[in-house]
């Protein structure tokens, strides 16, 4: 926290250390992306049910929105871009592969609900679509002689606000359908977690009922233990929490202390541990102060030798998803990976069907071109992304080496965008159109 009034401090008597201030505001983005964490986290304890991922992932893409609207503000239409693609990156490679990674570690396999998961699929692969068809659209026009650059790069324009309005119809039917026609598809941990277990249940005593049939055995939520062999006779589960030791033996039954009567596995229920007051403080007064460091941020962009769209598209989505990362990996170890991931991939959903159309429909409104035309590379890279984690997710069950894939794609389009040259959009600055 100490690094906040650094920042202020290094703004006012150092105005011309563009380099100072700019790792000052990074450093000072930390405690600040803790404190909306916090008070997010104490939030949707407080609402519950099904509500909670979308709150946690609604309120976790604050930071970012509050950034893009500061490098709006600014005309620096490619830093807004570079930063909502990175953000829907960092939240898909990085947020998503740490979850499974540290499940993994801890448990053999893990799974969830695969339903939601491919309606998850398909919104994103719509998403990247609207993405590239402007810079298709400009690509294969490019060429073209009788068509005036500045008339191709009008309707490119027109053509953003047009799908811009679509995206955001799409994103209200998506909540429509998370919230009130299709709600179980995204309850809470616990309650897929003992459907689950149900389901288990009813597999063993069916297998068991008949004895020809071969018993089928899938233990895929046995923890690591040290010293303990893999037997697929008998797996043991156990919850640090309560103490709970549920064992399937070898004729496929559950049975949690010698009886015989299946045992869900508890969790513990948390609390809120700050008052109502504070909570609403908190989530008015931190994006404030995100807002001043931000606009810090971007003015400091122009004195570091690094080029901005990397900045923008790797640090400080990085930096800003810090706080999530150690609660998604705090909730995938405690087997509440479907939560997690509907953390992880709806916020990811969120920035492409609302923040990315809302910015540009806010730019509409305010007389700056900001269009869907995206860089080439960058929207690639995104659909790379989609692809691969789409092909992860498919099978409805995780292991630490798919999470291993996911963060490793991540290093690698962090290391191939820093020798990238930086690409000059036909929108640059906002007297182009």
């Amino acid at each position: 926290m100490v690094f906040i009034p650094i920042s202020f401090v290094m703004d006012a008597t150092h105005p011309g250390s563009r380099s100072l201030k700019f790792i000052f505001s990074v450093l000072s983005l930390i405690p600040l992306v803790k404190f909306h964490e916090i008070s997010t986290r104490e939030l949707a304890l407080r609402i519950g049910g099904s509500k909670t991922g979308l709150v946690a992932a609604t309120m976790s893409n604050l930071i970012e929105t509050v950034v893009a609207i500061s490098a709006l503000r600014k005309c620096e239409l490619r830093v807004v871009q570079s930063s909502l693609i990175g953000s829907m990156l960092s939240k898909l490679l990085l947020v998503l592969g740490l979850c499974l990674f540290a499940g993994g570690v801890r448990f053999s396999e893990q799974d969830f609900d695969t339903t939601a998961t491919q309606l998850h699929s398909s919104l994103l692969s719509l998403s990247v679509g609207a993405v590239l068809l402007p810079a298709a659209y400009h690509f294969a026009l490019s060429g073209v002689s009788s068509i005036p650059s500045r008339l191709q790069m009008q309707n490119i324009l027109k053509m953003s606000h047009g799908v811009a309005l679509v995206l955001l119809f799409i994103y209200g039917s998506y909540l429509f359908f998370q919230l009130y026609s299709h709600p179980h598809l995204y309850k809470d941990g616990v309650q897929k977690y003992n459907k689950s277990q149900v389901s288990l249940q009813q597999e063993d005593e069916a297998a068991s009922s008949v004895p020809s049939s071969p018993l089928r055995l899938t233990p895929p939520r046995r923890m690591y233990q040290a010293g303990s062999p893999y037997n697929l006779s008998e797996t043991t589960l156990v919850t640090e929490s309560h103490g709970v030791e549920i064992s399937r033996d070898g004729t496929g039954s559950l049975s949690s202390d010698g009886s015989d009567k299946p045992s869900p596995l508890h969790q513990a229920t948390k609390k809120p541990q700050l008052s109502l007051l504070l909570v609403v403080l908190l989530l008015a007064l931190v994006p404030v102060a995100v807002s001043i460091t931000a606009d810090r941020l971007v003015d400091s962009m122009d004195g570091i030798s690094i080029p901005k769209p990397w900045i923008a598209l790797i640090v400080l989505p990085t930096v800003s998803t810090i706080a999530e990362c150690i609660s998604a990996i705090n909730v995938s170890v405690q087997d509440q990976l479907s939560f997690a991931i509907s953390v992880a991939v709806g916020s990811t959903i969120q920035i492409a069907l609302f923040v990315i159309p809302f910015m540009v429909s806010l730019a509409w409104v305010m007389g700056k071109p900001l269009a869907l035309l995206f860089d080439p590379f960058e929207s690639m890279v995104l659909y790379i992304s989609v692809q691969v984690m789409s092909s992860v997710m498919s099978d409805g069950r995780s292991n630490y080496l798919e999470g291993s894939v996911l963060i490793c794609l991540y290093i690698i389009v962090a290391v191939s965008f820093f020798f990238y040259p930086v690409w000059t959009s036909p929108f640059e600055g906002c007297g182009a159109i």
